[in-house]
């Protein structure tokens, strides 16, 4: 007898979304495609985001569980992986969610253009309003140089003066064959980028779908909103695993100023970081300054950068200036009245 294999396995990893985990299935069961399975990955939730999944799976066989005990969201999209017998994988975060027609549009795009991975823009939804952010601006299949610029873009794109740096893998639809090769690296820091770089270096063909079909919570409960005591040393060794990926494919010189920048971007994350500790200033100002000496900061931030960057945001002048005590009081004002008007 022939057994019928997904043409997609959808992967969620689960942990005490309970408030936002209903929206994102649902709008996984509503697809117009249908042929896909849903896998659920219970990251030893202590909500009730557990019983929702299990809710889920009795109305529909389309679902599995897979509980396991916390590690991670990396050790979560890895069990994912493991699971999946789709011919196509796409992650998605449990407090996001997409269009009732993304896999109908994505596959029938994949299709036409014939690609090992096929990534696609997404809203991000914020103070009840939404962002557009595109791939590129471009559309169909990528050349060597513009896959390039893309691997350039997230690594380190040269506005640093903003906060926000493309190299998540929840708009990208990729083959199980490709997907398998990798797994995500057991890091709490920026794990999905060094994944999705990795993949656009082995892909052979990659396309770009113009339209944004995922939306994307900026979630004042999630990860990226909470202070991480070692946040510095995890930054630290991202860097280091992101160099390391781009010697062993020999392409370490064709985006060095790129790794400078993500170096940049870092610090900027810290600053924030710090904004958000509660223990006493002189602890954070000695993190930043251990992390801007092991990542040689102050070869990178030169002057005229420096004028560039501060005309955004003058915390780059206080942090050439090595004023962290300043840029940490910056942070905290701009992290206070960000949060005082999110709804």
């Amino acid at each position: 007898m022939e057994t019928s294999f997904p043409k997609i396995s959808v992967i969620v990893p689960v942990y005490n979304v309970e408030q936002y985990l209903s929206k994102c299935i649902d709008s996984i069961l509503s697809q117009t495609f249908t042929n896909f399975e849903l896998l659920l990955i219970n990251d030893g939730s202590n909500d009730n985001s557990g019983a929702i999944c299990n809710k889920y799976a009795n109305l529909d066989v389309r679902i599995r569980v897979i509980n396991q005990i916390n590690s991670g969201v990396s050790s979560a999209r890895n069990k994912g992986l493991d699971e999946a017998r789709g011919e196509y994988i796409s992650f998605i975060d449990a407090d996001d969610w997409i269009d009732e027609t993304t896999y109908d549009e994505i596959i029938s795009f994949n299709n036409l253009h014939d690609s090992d991975v096929t990534l696609f823009g997404y809203k991000r939804y914020y103070n009840k309003k939404f962002s557009f952010f595109p791939i590129l601006g471009n559309s169909g299949n990528l050349n060597r140089d513009d896959r390039y610029k893309l691997i350039s873009t997230i690594i380190g794109k040269k506005d640093v003066a903003s906060q926000t740096q493309m190299g998540s893998v929840f708009n990208i639809l990729f083959k199980l064959d490709v997907a398998v090769q990798l797994r995500f690296k057991k890091i709490r820091f920026a794990e999905d980028k060094i994944y999705l770089l990795e993949l656009l270096i082995l892909a052979e063909n990659i396309s770009v779908c113009p339209q944004c079909f995922y939306y994307y919570r900026d979630n004042l409960n999630s990860a990226t909103q909470k202070h991480f005591e070692n946040l510095y040393n995890d930054m630290i060794v991202n860097q280091n695993l992101l160099s390391d990926l781009l010697i062993k494919y020999n392409l370490y010189n064709t985006f060095e100023s790129e790794i400078k920048n993500n170096s940049l971007h870092f610090l900027l994350a810290l600053f924030y970081n710090e904004a958000k500790s509660q223990k006493k200033i002189n602890d954070s100002v000695s993190k930043i300054s251990i992390f801007c000496n092991e990542m040689n900061i102050f070869q990178t931030l030169n002057w005229s950068s420096t004028i560039i960057y501060s005309i955004r945001q003058p915390i780059w002048l206080l942090a050439k200036l090595k004023l962290f005590r300043a840029c940490i009081l910056f942070a905290k004002l701009r992290y206070y009245f960000l949060n005082e008007f999110r709804i």
